[in-house]
């Protein structure tokens, strides 16, 4: 792991772990966000670059997405996702994973299934940048006692799903510091929310046989992240400074998580019908919440068919 301080320290620490891993052979997932667009910003001219975009969703990156790679001269291409691919891809990424999945993983899959039949071997991410850099900040926006941070943390609530729900509070209780409150550093590096960003990148990955680089988890600041900055509105500072020295002429985009259309896709799904499941539990609930209702029932259809 390189460590480091300033931003100038910063540019060169990715600049070394690009050339370090990157060869002729090797593309990018490229959003309209800050971190991939700044490894896109070190690599090799004609490297191939990859932006996802929904067939339905109101959200569109490419165009933003397609500046930073014309910027630095990079082979841009759009991979269009639709229900039909989720519906594809689902089975084998829940049966390769164990269990339901996050929503970003079929994108991903057919992603790298794009960037294989294009010959590559290898793909660069901005994963982890949130994670180490302190871009999760509305975890880190206060102190959390463990009943409210689980509050805010559930998804969905089992007790409204469930017929039989299992309390998940001993998953929270690990994280508790002596003065009561949640570690979220630690929680964020060793917890569910680590694993999940891990599992969701790394599943379609191993599936496809393309290899993961994930240049940010290389990189180590060498003092405690500044978490006034980050609850006075600067969430990845450093990150934020290095952005603009590479696309000085560019506004920092507003983060976003990768867009899916889970909210028009799932808008009129009738709900699950198996019999673990509360009849019309999903009556108000968010795409992203039916999505991990489908996904459920779809995975529990998978492993215990109902007769």
């Amino acid at each position: 792991e390189l460590s480091i301080e300033t931003v100038q320290e910063f540019s060169s620490a990715v600049e070394q772990l690009v050339k370090k891993n990157v060869d002729s052979k090797t593309g990018i997932f490229l959003s309209s966000g800050i971190d991939s667009a700044i490894v896109a910003s070190y690599l090799p001219k004609g490297t191939k670059a990859y932006t996802l975009k929904c067939d339905l969703g109101e959200i569109d990156e490419t165009k933003i997405a397609e500046q930073y790679a014309r910027t630095y001269d990079l082979d841009w291409k759009m991979i269009i996702v639709t229900w039909k691919d989720y519906q594809k891809y689902l089975p084998t990424l829940m049966i390769s994973q164990g269990m339901p999945i996050h929503s970003i993983g079929p994108q991903i899959y057919k992603g790298l299934i794009e960037a294989k039949n294009d010959g590559l071997n290898s793909i660069v991410t901005g994963f982890g940048a949130d994670d180490r850099f302190g871009g999760l900040n509305r975890i880190l926006s206060r102190d959390w006692h463990p009943e409210e941070f689980m509050r805010w943390y559930t998804y969905v609530d089992p007790q409204k799903a469930l017929k039989k729900p299992v309390s998940m509070m001993n998953t929270i209780f690990k994280f508790v510091k002596e003065d009561g409150f949640i570690d979220v550093f630690r929680f964020i590096s060793n917890g569910p929310l680590g694993e999940e960003g891990d599992t969701s990148f790394n599943n379609p990955f191993n599936l496809t046989g393309i290899k993961h680089i994930s240049i940010y988890t290389k990189i180590g600041l060498n003092k405690p992240l500044d978490i006034q900055r980050i609850r006075h509105g600067e969430p990845k500072y450093l990150v934020r400074e290095l952005f603009k020295l590479r696309y000085p002429n560019f506004n920092i985009p507003d983060k976003i998580p990768m867009p899916r259309a889970v909210n028009q896709w799932l808008a009129d799904w009738d709900g699950p019908k198996r019999s673990e499941f509360i009849p019309n539990c999903h009556i108000g609930m968010t795409g992203e919440q039916k999505w991990l209702l489908f996904c459920l029932e779809k995975f529990l259809d998978m492993i215990e068919p109902e007769m």
